[in-house]
């Protein structure tokens, strides 16, 4: 539903379903299991039984009440000015996972010596046996549930022809973050988003964005997922503090140059994706470009420092 009042435009949204995150456990890129940890699995566990692991993945997608979610936005535009304050009752898009102990003993043993085998650590070798046993008796290794979020947000934008600022802050009393134990803990969280945009005609354009990600309570001890190294203070409030950045040049009508990236200050982890197209006639792009992805081994770049890559293609269009 849409409502302007002068200057006002409310909006609201009904979804009367639950709208899941869909992800790749295996098999891909970026996968949630990283090409390095596919391999050491692999080379542990039969793919049969990684097969009906990957199936009880699927399973959680339970929500906590009837999967109804609601949003309301009241905009206000005036000038160079715009600015919007959102209110959000729906699900986490992610679930809470809870994880069996003896998954939890493998992974802590594999993050502690990523290159450890059970011919060489014979209590790798008793933890899985005991996973082993664990799903022969049928137990549950993975389960979980959607929560209910609550978020409250403002985003706004003010022209300085021709930069563009931005400012996007979002609040919720209760979000659902993932920790290096496989743990998850739903606490009080603060996301901003500080940018500016620069565009000179269809020549040049430029994008950064500053990221915070405060967490408000006392969080697990365990550092967060790929985001956080270890040890750390079990008191902290900064947990992920990255920029962004992109942007595009074109010299010719027919050359276009591009350049993005991420860099996260509190892990030192870095992507980087330049690339280069050129319009060789009507219908036809020739392009290239490359992938590095670097950063601590026990980050999110170290985990997918094995992806990099670089590519060379041709499009015909008809």
């Amino acid at each position: 539903a849409r409502v302007r009042l002068g200057p006002v435009v409310l909006r609201a949204v009904v979804l009367p379903f639950l709208v899941a995150s869909r992800f790749h456990l295996t098999g891909w890129d970026f996968a949630a299991l990283p090409l390095g940890t596919q391999q050491q699995v692999g080379g542990l566990l039969p793919d049969s039984f990684i097969d009906d692991i990957g199936d009880q993945l699927l399973t959680p997608q339970r929500a906590e009440d009837p999967a109804i979610s609601t949003a309301l936005r009241a905009s206000y535009a005036r000038g160079d000015f715009e600015g919007s304050l959102s209110f959000m009752y729906a699900y986490e898009t992610q679930p809470r996972i809870f994880v069996a102990d003896e998954v939890q003993d493998i992974a802590s043993i594999l993050a502690a010596n990523p290159d450890v085998s059970p011919t060489s650590d014979p209590e790798l070798l008793l933890a899985l046996s005991r996973l082993d046993t664990a799903f022969r008796r049928g137990d549950t290794l993975f389960d979980g549930r959607h929560a209910r979020r609550v978020l409250v947000g403002f985003d706004g934008s003010y022209v300085l022809d021709p930069v563009t600022l931005k400012l996007d802050v979002s609040y919720a009393p209760r979000r659902t973050f993932y920790f290096s134990d496989l743990s998850s803990a739903r606490v009080p969280g603060v996301q901003a988003v500080v940018g500016a945009e620069y565009a000179r005609g269809e020549t040049l354009s430029a994008q950064i964005e500053f990221l915070q990600v405060f967490g408000l309570n006392d969080p697990p001890a365990s550092p967060l997922v790929y985001l956080e190294d270890g040890p750390v203070e079990a008191d902290r409030n900064v947990w992920l503090s990255a920029v962004a950045f992109g942007g595009s040049y074109r010299p010719v009508d027919d050359l276009s140059l591009e350049l993005g990236g991420v860099f996260t200050f509190t892990r030192g982890d870095i992507a980087l994706l330049p690339q280069v197209s050129y319009r060789v006639a009507e219908g036809h792009r020739a392009s290239a470009g490359v992938l590095i992805v670097d950063g601590r081994s026990s980050g999110f770049g170290g985990a997918y420092d094995g992806i990099d890559q670089a590519w060379l293609s041709y499009r015909l269009t008809l």
